[in-house]
């Protein structure tokens, strides 16, 4: 498994550099007029107004480490493959409603 072959654009990573020095890697992950939004490696959104950016570019590459498929069995790849297939929309999911048996849950009850 390749992770940079045939990336499709909503996983490709993107730099940004900015006109004061500064420079941010992760997904594209919006664009206005006057704005650029990227998702940063750990998650955290950040946006960069268009007239600061000096440079946008894509890497052509994947954010997955090359290799990393090695450090997986097969069903965690399989279920690996299948997330990544899923449509952007379904990506996120509602948190599953407290077990009965949790202390933190019994106590929002008093």
């Amino acid at each position: 498994m390749q992770a940079s072959r045939d990336v499709p654009p909503d996983y490709m990573n993107y730099v940004v550099a900015t006109t004061d020095g500064r420079v941010l890697s992760g997904l594209l992950a919006g664009e206005t007029a006057t704005t650029i939004a990227l998702r940063l490696p750990d998650g955290v959104a950040q946006s960069v107004a268009r007239e600061d950016v000096e440079r946008l570019q894509s890497t052509g590459k994947s954010l997955m480490p090359e290799g990393f498929e090695a450090r997986l069995d097969s069903g965690q790849l399989a279920d690996l493959l299948a997330f990544l297939a899923q449509p952007a929309g379904q990506l996120v999911r509602e948190a599953p409603a407290a077990a009965a048996g949790d202390p933190a849950s019994q106590q929002k009850g008093r």
